[in-house]
């Protein structure tokens, strides 16, 4: 079984959100006007779009709050949730690792500085 990227984890969480709160009949301004969150965050949060949220410490109270409010198992949103910011984690150390390899090329052999056209001319004569 591949693993999961974080951006597919995030994904799942936010259309969990999204498919209980459509179950029980309310919007996203319903929602907002009951546990005081933008309808933008609780927009993101349904999107999995964590990077809309201003940092994963606020984003994970708002889904904390909004889990709770509908009802759903909160502990389990929040270890999944978890999940994904450390797979996101481990996605940019190994971008990281990958573009200090491509940069870990062998140096180009240039001719020693004190090599300048006019001595080895002088030294050819």
């Amino acid at each position: 079984m591949p693993v999961e990227d974080a951006n597919s984890i995030f994904r799942s969480i936010g259309e969990n959100l999204r498919q209980q709160r459509e179950l029980v009949s309310l919007t996203l301004e319903d929602v907002a006007r009951q546990i005081h969150l933008r309808p933008r965050a609780l927009q993101a949060l349904e999107r999995g779009d964590v990077h809309a949220l201003p940092s994963p410490v606020q984003a994970r109270e708002m889904l904390s709050s909004y889990a709770q409010f509908l009802g759903l198992d909160v502990e389990a949103l929040l270890l999944r949730f978890a999940e994904g910011l450390q797979r996101q984690h481990q996605e940019r150390l190994a971008a990281a690792e990958a573009g200090r390899r491509d940069r870990t090329r062998p140096p180009v052999r240039r001719w020693p500085a004190f090599l300048t056209p006019d001595l080895i001319g002088g030294a050819f004569l």
